[in-house]
């Protein structure tokens, strides 16, 4: 059985994964016969996700970087009129 998933579907469903050569061997277990199945992933749709959560890390970084440096510029402001 070959099916093509998203990456948390792949997640989901299996209990155990190897990946080898962008196929996700999948192991899940049931209480009669264990089932095992070959997953095809894409390795362009893997590396296109990848690239996203990169920017979208950045992005918040140097959120949190402005957010950082405008806090201690509002502390020393307070502590100003603070005296």
């Amino acid at each position: 059985m070959v099916e093509t998933r998203t990456w948390l579907q792949l997640l989901v469903a299996c209990s155990v994964e190897t990946f080898d050569e962008g196929v996700c061997w999948c192991l899940q277990d049931t209480p009669e016969y264990p089932e095992v199945r070959i997953i095809e992933v894409d390795k362009q749709m893997l590396i296109e996700k990848i690239v996203k959560l990169q920017k979208a890390h950045a992005k918040k970084s140097e959120k949190i970087e402005f957010m950082d440096d405008h806090i201690s510029q509002l502390l020393e402001e307070v502590k100003k009129k603070a005296k």
